[in-house]
Parts: C-alpha cells; sequence; structure tokens
C-alpha cells in the first residue's frame, strides 16, 4: 500500500475510466475515494440531470467547483474523480494543481463508445448524441492536456494496471523531484 497526504484527481472525457480506476487507486494506496459527481449530486440533493435541467451547465459547474474546493481543502489524502468539464475551468486546474497531482485519463473517442451503452449516454446530459460528444471530446482536449500527466489508455486495460501505473507515474515524479508547479 502506498499512502499519500496530497490528492489524486483523475481527468478526462465522460466514460473515461476516472471512477473505475479511481476506486481501484484508492484501495491501492489506502486513500478515500470521490467520485465528485456523486459529491456534487449529495451537495445539491437532486441528481445532476436535473441540476442541468433546473440551473443549466453553469448552475452545475458553479456547484461543481465549489464541491472541489472543499474536498480540495480536507487534509487527508483523497482520489477524486473529477467530472468530464471540471478542467475546463482555469481555477479548478490551479487548485487541483496546488492541492495533489493531477492525472489525465485518455483513451480515444471510441473506446469511449465501446464502453459507454445507449442507458449510460443517456444519463449524461452533455451527450446527447455521439456527434455532439465527439465535438465535446475534442473540444476539451486541450484542457485536459495543459492540466495533467497524460495517462494513455488502451481499449480494454483493466483498471488495476491503470491504477498501478498511475502509482508508478506519481512515485517517478517524487523520486525525480518534479512537481506539477514545477513544471508551469
Amino acid at each position: 500500500m502506498v499512502e499519500s497526504a496530497g490528492k489524486y484527481y483523475l481527468i478526462g472525457f465522460m466514460g473515461s475510466g476516472k471512477t473505475s480506476v479511481g476506486s481501484r487507486l484508492a484501495d491501492l494506496t489506502g486513500m478515500e475515494f470521490v467520485d465528485l459527481d456523486r459529491a456534487v449530486e449529495a451537495d445539491a440533493k437532486m441528481p445532476i440531470s436535473r441540476i442541468f435541467a433546473e440551473h443549466g451547465e453553469a448552475g452545475f459547474r458553479r456547484l461543481e467547483s465549489a464541491t472541489l474546493r472543499c474536498l480540495a481543502g480536507r487534509e487527508d489524502g483523497l482520489v477524486i474523480a473529477t467530472g468530464g468539464g471540471t478542467p475546463t475551468r482555469p481555477d479548478n486546474v490551479e487548485l487541483m494543481r496546488s492541492t495533489g497531482i493531477t492525472f489525465w485519463l485518455d483513451p480515444s473517442f471510441d473506446a469511449i463508445l465501446s464502453r459507454l451503452n445507449t442507458a449510460d449516454r443517456q444519463q449524461r446530459p452533455l451527450f446527447a448524441s455521439p456527434a455532439q460528444a465527439r465535438a465535446l471530446y475534442e473540444e476539451r482536449r486541450h484542457s485536459y492536456s495543459s492540466a495533467g500527466l497524460r495517462v494513455e489508455l488502451g481499449t480494454d486495460e483493466p483498471p488495476d494496471e491503470v491504477a498501478r501505473r498511475i502509482i508508478r507515474m506519481s512515485l517517478e515524479a517524487d523520486s525525480a523531484g518534479r512537481s506539477q508547479a514545477d513544471r508551469r
């Protein structure tokens, strides 16, 4: 078990595996796992689809940022699976960089499509159609690339292998004395 008092933030497009990898990473590190979308729902006392319907995407993003700030301020180590749009706000990126290390889970769009069935897609307010989702995927790639260390994912790579790779990347960065703040 590898323990850390910092935060591991997992970023990436919806369906990239943040929740499944994050859960496994938390098990391996002994840290608590938090899915940011579920934390927002708990704080708002309503599902994300209703938040979008009642407050729009801008309202959701405000709630998401507030919840992220609360989690980042905790003293304990956490593995946080962020929402797909979390790193599109520069203040969120700065917060994640200053309180932990950020990993961009980067599967191909086709791999994401194969992971998400129709029911999964319908539960995601910004996944109206594969064509619209692909456009959003391409639009967000810049935000993801500037926010974290890239973890390229194979189509069928198990979450356990990805989690172990993230731990190795983190240890390598620590041993080399490179923090994200140093690389800015």
